[in-house]
């Protein structure tokens, strides 16, 4: 009795207890019915469980994130280009700060869209 002690995890006998599904451990946490059903839409869409999906969702997000944040280089990339064919097409009878002024407005944006744009950590 004492040799099968030893051998034993998990139990009195060898081979009692739950057997292990996986190395990940289980985590918990909550979620609204509404977020519930998207992701059982998607998980239905895609043909996978509901485990998998939320999986898949949280990787796809943090994928993109990552994405989101390396962009920044090439976002200042776009906005010299922009900044550089605006120079090239300034209206060289106006003022230095005239010109300076309409490159800042055009590379801007319109100001009814700067709230909404999303590659813009703030509105200013």
């Amino acid at each position: 009795m004492e040799n099968l002690k030893q051998r034993s995890i998990g139990g009195r006998r060898l081979g009692a207890g739950r057997t292990s599904i996986g190395n990940n451990p289980v985590r918990t946490f909550r979620l609204s019915n509404k977020i519930i059903q998207n992701v059982d839409a998607w998980a239905t869409s895609k043909r996978t469980s509901r485990s998998d999906a939320i999986r898949q969702l949280i990787e796809l997000g943090l994928t993109l994130t990552a994405s989101r944040n390396n962009s920044s280089s090439q976002r200042d990339r776009a906005n010299e280009m922009a900044g550089s064919q605006l120079d090239s097409q300034a209206d060289l009878t106006a003022s230095a700060g005239d010109q300076e002024s309409r490159k800042e407005r055009l590379l801007k944006g319109p100001e009814e869209f700067r709230t909404v744009r999303r590659d813009r950590e703030s509105a200013s």
